[in-house]
């Protein structure tokens, strides 16, 4: 079904908002109109936010650089001496002093410059994709080399100080850094799904990191279930990436040393222990109702297929794709059978639950004890009797034959009213019975006189 919008996050501030497909009119085009995809819009709305985010700092960089276009040749000369000695301002003419006042707003604007940069270098490459990290990591290189930092613990010689703090150098390497943003666009928003994976996945991931770092091969499963469709992450190929991500989680914590927070597992080992404790719980009665959508048994054997290899756990129910009303199997119209089908292996070796909690409720017979759902949903599976496999079928045991605690048995037989009356079939013939010779009471066994 064809969406109408688009619901996005900004990954950085949880902002929400809608997006539509929109119709916008180029002049480059000889109808003028074109459609534009979800796609284009979100691209053009991560390119403009980018764009405004850079404009500041670029805006500070260029007055600064209008400044020391006329005065950084004076500025040169003197500025080594001042670094080294500040109290010689005191010495020099005004009109001196008034160039290294300008000197100083423009450095002032610099450093404006360049803490936004940094600031957006952080969010480029926190949000990036990995070949845009490589190619920051790559600017970074360059621009420690362009400003003359040093590592971490080195010294720096007076010469190297002043060319660090030298106006048109600092100039030099904002421009290097600004350069370098603007040819990288971060997907600052992006559709809220993608953010629900995002965030869900650290959770579940650190959470069964830690599980298991505390209770190693006792760590419990964490099986991830389904929504009832319509919420995030309710198809299968949302809960796919969704458990995916969260084994990433797992595995990058793990895999760190242990003086970091992680277990120094070998990358193979952690992906071992991901998989082992981190699954899907297929909720079949959720899938379900993509139904009112206007989808059908097509797409939910599509969703269940997807999510096939990561099942651990099975919920079982029914219902008829609108509500969540959790009916035992074959009361409704979910899938079941084809559904599981779909999950193969891995659905059959799952552990499964009867989810009936609503006909149990309100539609169970209510007699004492009350009736459970298993009896319902193993007739609607046709479930042999016999754990070899072989007939007779749950479905089959309202009609049989069975003794006086087995069941229903055969209902007001004929017999009865032979025996007990409430007929005529014991009277002599001649009076209209069928009995030959007759003869006596039905209810003391005396002879009629």
């Amino acid at each position: 079904k064809k969406m109408k919008k688009l619901i996005i996050v900004n990954r950085e501030t949880g902002k929400i908002a809608p997006i539509e497909e929109e119709e916008k009119y180029d002049p480059r085009l000889e109808g003028l109109e074109k459609k534009r995809s979800f796609k284009q819009e979100l691209k053009d709305l991560n390119a403009t936010e980018w764009d405004n985010s850079l404009s500041a700092a670029i805006f500070n960089q260029e007055n600064a650089e209008k400044i020391l276009e006329n005065i950084y040749p004076y500025v040169r000369e003197i500025y080594p001496a001042i670094m080294k000695n500040p109290e010689l301002v005191e010495s020099l003419p005004q009109q001196s002093k008034d160039i290294l006042a300008r000197a100083q707003n423009a450095e002032e604007y610099i450093n404006q410059a360049e803490i936004t940069a940094n600031s957006l270098f952080n969010r480029a490459y926190k949000y990036g994709t990995k070949e845009q990290q490589e190619e920051l990591k790559k600017l970074a290189k360059e621009y420690r080399k362009v400003s003359g930092i040093k590592k971490e613990g080195q010294e720096y010689s007076s010469e190297e100080i002043i060319k660090v703090h030298d106006p048109k150098n600092k100039s030099r390497r904002v421009n290097l850094l600004l350069g370098g943003l603007q040819n990288i666009v971060p997907d600052m928003y992006i559709p809220i799904e993608k953010f629900a994976v995002e965030q869900s996945a650290k959770t579940f991931g650190n959470t069964a990191f830690n599980s298991y770092k505390k209770f190693k091969d006792n760590a419990p499963i964490v099986t991830i279930e389904n929504p009832p469709a319509g919420f995030a992450i309710s198809t299968g190929e949302d809960l796919r990436n969704l458990i995916k991500e969260s084994r990433k989680q797992f595995v990058e914590s793990a895999i760190k040393p242990k003086n970091d927070g992680g277990l120094n597992l070998s990358e193979a080992a952690a992906k071992k222990q991901a998989e082992k404790l981190i699954g899907a719980t297929w909720d079949v009665g959720h899938i379900n109702m993509i139904r009112k959508q206007g989808l059908g048994e097509k797409e939910i054997l599509e969703e269940s297929k997807k999510i096939a290899p990561f099942v651990k756990h099975v919920h079982l129910s029914d219902n008829f794709g609108f509500e969540h009303t959790e009916l035992p199997m074959g009361m409704g119209n979910v899938p079941t059978k084809e559904i599981m089908k779909r999950l193969g292996k891995k659905g059959f070796e799952a552990k499964k639950v009867i989810e009936a909690a609503q006909w149990w409720q309100h539609f169970s017979p209510q007699g004492q004890p009350q009736e459970s759902p298993l009896n319902p949903t193993l007739a609607a599976f046709g479930t042999p009797m016999h754990s070899t496999g072989e007939g007779p079928y749950w479905n089959q045991a309202v009609g049989f034959q069975q003794d006086y605690l087995g069941g229903y048995g055969n209902i007001n037989p004929g017999i009865h009213h032979q025996t007990f009356g409430a007929g005529f079939s014991q009277l002599p013939m001649e009076l209209g019975g069928q009995m030959p010779g007759a003869q006596g009471s039905r209810v003391s066994g005396n002879p009629m006189e």
